[in-house]
C-alpha cells in the first residue's frame, strides 16, 4: 500500500499554470473587497508575534498599518492581482519548519513534531480563499456528512456525540460495538497534488486556477536554536501548518465513508473512526463485516496514496458488563496484521473504555488537573486573585470542560472525582483551606459549575444551537417539523 519502493516522489503538477473557467459554476475566487480582507485578517490576529517571517514582514507590523486607508488599497490589490492572474509569488511558499519535542528526552526525529510557518501574506490570502471556499462547500452540500473538520457549526464535540449516541443505541438494542481508530501515516505529507487537483475539478467543480500555483514549488527549511538548514523542494504533500492544507485533505478523502457498508463513519480531518454493531452471539459474523468494510477502505486509501499505520490503528469494543469478557479476543485482519481489543480508546481527546462509562478519561483528566494546579500553587504569591481566576480557568477548568457533554452523562458516583476538581481549583482562586466552604463563591463570582451541572447547561446550549441556528446533518433526525392537522378547533 503507499509509494512502492524505489518509486520517486515527484511534484506530480509540475509548473504548469491553470486557465481561468469559462463556467461561472466552478468555483475560483475572482476579486474581493477591502471590506473582505479586513475580515479575514481579523481573524488572524489572535497572536501578533513581532518575528518576522520569511519574506520580512511580521504580524505585529501588518497589523498596524492594514486598517490605514493607503495600505489597505494597496494590499488588496496585490490579493486582487494574485487571483485574478491565477499566481502565488514563488517567495512567499517558503516555509520556516521548527521542530517541537513531543516528550522530555526527545533525541530520534520521531520523537519531534515539525511546526511549519508559512509567510504571513500568503496566510492572509489563504484565508481570503478558505472563507469563499467553504461557502461554496456549503451551499452545494459537497462535504460529507460523516466529516466534522473545516465545517460551519461543526466541532470535535459533535462528533463524539454522534459516535457514542449511536453505540449507545447498538447497547440499547442488546448489541455489541465495535469501533475502529484509523491511524495515518504521514497523512497530510502523502496527497498526491496532481490527484488532488484532478479530484477537486471533477467530482466538486473546483477550480485549480490560483490553487496550482498555491501547491506549486513550495520550499522549507528547518530551524534549530537559530540556525538554519539550506532550503529544499516540497515536492509532495499538502502545506503543514497552513490554514487550507486541512480542508484540501478532508476533500481528498471526502469520499471514504462510502467504502463503509456494515456501520457508520466519524471523521474530523484525517482522523476517522469507524463504528460498527453486532449481535453478541454472531461475533464471526460480525468479525467477517469488518474485514470486508476495512478491505474497501484500505483500497480507497491505497488508490489515494494514503498509508494506514498498523501498530497505530486501534480497536474497542463495548458492550454491557456482562458481555465484556466474552469480546477479550475479538479481532480482525488488517493487511495481515491482527489488530487486537483494547481496554481504551483515545478519539479526539477524549478516552472510550469498554463499558463506556468514561472513569478512565476522567481519571486521567483529575491527575492532569491537579499537577497543573501544583504548579499554580508555587505562583500564587506572585498573582492576584483575578490572575489566578485566568489561569485556573485556562489551564484546567478548560479541561473538565472540554466533551463534558459525552463524558458527563455517566454516573455521579463516576464524577465526583472531577467534582473534587472543580471544588480544589475554586479554594485554590480563594486561598481557602481544605475543608472550608467554596460553593457559593463558586457559582457567584467564578460562575463555575460542577461536571454534572456543567454537562446538563452545556447540552442545551448545543441542543439549542442546533435547533435554532445551525443544521447539521448528523443530527436533521432529532428536529423534524410535525406536520400539523387541517380540522378547526374552538379556538383557532
Amino acid at each position: 500500500m503507499g509509494f512502492p519502493p524505489g518509486e520517486p516522489v515527484v511534484d506530480t503538477i509540475g509548473n504548469e499554470r491553470a486557465e481561468r473557467p469559462a463556467d461561472d459554476n466552478y468555483f475560483y475566487v475572482k476579486s474581493v473587497s477591502q471590506l473582505e480582507v479586513c475580515k479575514a485578517w481579523k481573524g488572524l490576529r489572535r497572536k501578533l508575534s513581532k518575528r518576522c517571517d520569511t519574506c520580512g514582514i511580521s504580524k505585529f507590523f501588518l497589523d498596524k498599518i492594514i486598517l490605514m486607508p493607503a495600505y489597505l488599497l494597496l494590499i488588496t490589490t496585490f490579493v486582487n492581482l494574485c487571483f485574478e492572474k491565477g499566481e502565488v509569488p514563488d517567495m512567499l511558499k517558503v516555509a520556516r519548519v521548527v521542530p517541537i519535542p513531543k516528550k522530555s528526552g526527545a533525541i530520534l526525529p520521531s520523537d519531534f513534531r515539525p511546526i511549519s510557518l508559512t509567510s504571513i501574506l500568503l496566510l492572509l490570502l489563504e484565508k481570503i480563499y478558505y472563507n469563499k471556499l467553504v461557502g461554496f462547500l456549503e451551499k452545494h452540500k459537497i462535504m460529507s456528512p460523516s466529516q466534522f473538520g473545516c465545517r460551519k457549526h461543526h466541532s470535535t464535540e459533535l462528533a463524539m456525540i454522534t459516535a457514542t449516541d449511536y453505540i449507545r443505541k447498538l447497547i440499547d438494542s442488546g448489541l455489541i460495538a465495535v469501533i475502529v481508530s484509523i491511524d495515518l501515516r504521514k497523512a497530510f505529507d502523502s496527497v498526491k497534488r496532481g490527484k488532488l487537483l484532478r479530484k477537486l475539478l471533477k467530482k466538486y467543480k473546483i477550480s485549480d486556477y490560483w490553487l496550482r500555483s498555491y501547491l506549486a514549488n513550495r520550499k522549507q527549511f528547518v530551524e534549530v536554536n537559530g540556525k538554519q538548514s539550506e532550503i529544499r523542494d516540497v515536492l509532495i504533500g499538502v502545506p503543514a501548518g497552513s490554514i487550507l492544507g486541512p480542508i484540501l485533505f478532508a476533500l481528498y478523502v471526502n469520499d471514504l465513508p462510502d467504502s463503509v457498508k456494515s456501520g457508520i463513519t466519524v471523521m474530523f480531518v484525517d482522523d476517522s473512526n469507524l463504528v460498527f454493531g453486532g449481535h453478541p452471539s454472531k461475533l464471526g459474523e460480525l468479525e467477517l463485516k469488518i474485514n470486508a468494510d476495512m478491505r474497501n477502505v484500505c483500497s480507497f486509501l491505497e488508490e489515494s496514496s494514503l498509508v494506514i499505520n498498523s501498530d497505530k490503528t486501534k480497536m474497542l469494543t463495548v458492550s454491557s458488563s456482562r458481555r465484556c469478557s466474552l469480546l477479550d479476543n475479538f479481532c480482525f485482519d488488517l493487511n495481515g496484521f491482527k489488530v487486537e481489543n483494547s481496554s481504551t480508546l483515545k478519539c479526539l481527546g477524549i478516552t472510550l473504555d469498554r463499558k463506556l462509562n468514561f472513569r478512565t478519561h476522567m481519571d486521567n483528566v483529575a491527575r492532569l488537573c491537579y499537577a497543573r494546579m501544583r504548579a499554580l500553587y508555587t505562583i500564587r504569591a506572585y498573582l492576584n486573585e483575578d490572575q489566578l481566576r485566568i489561569l485556573s480557568q485556562s489551564l484546567v477548568y478548560s479541561m473538565i470542560n472540554y466533551m463534558v457533554v459525552v463524558y458527563g452523562v455517566t454516573s455521579a458516583v463516576h464524577l465526583k472525582v472531577l467534582k473534587r476538581v472543580v471544588r480544589t481549583l475554586a479554594r485554590l482562586v480563594f486561598s481557602l483551606r481544605k475543608y472550608d466552604k467554596v460553593s457559593k463563591k463558586m457559582y457567584e463570582e467564578l460562575e463555575w459549575l460542577v461536571p454534572q451541572e456543567l454537562c446538563q447547561f452545556n447540552s442545551l446550549c448545543v441542543m439549542f444551537k442546533l435547533s435554532k441556528e445551525t443544521k447539521v446533518d448528523a443530527f436533521n433526525e432529532y428536529f423534524v417539523e410535525k406536520p400539523t392537522h387541517g380540522r378547526d378547533t374552538r379556538n383557532n
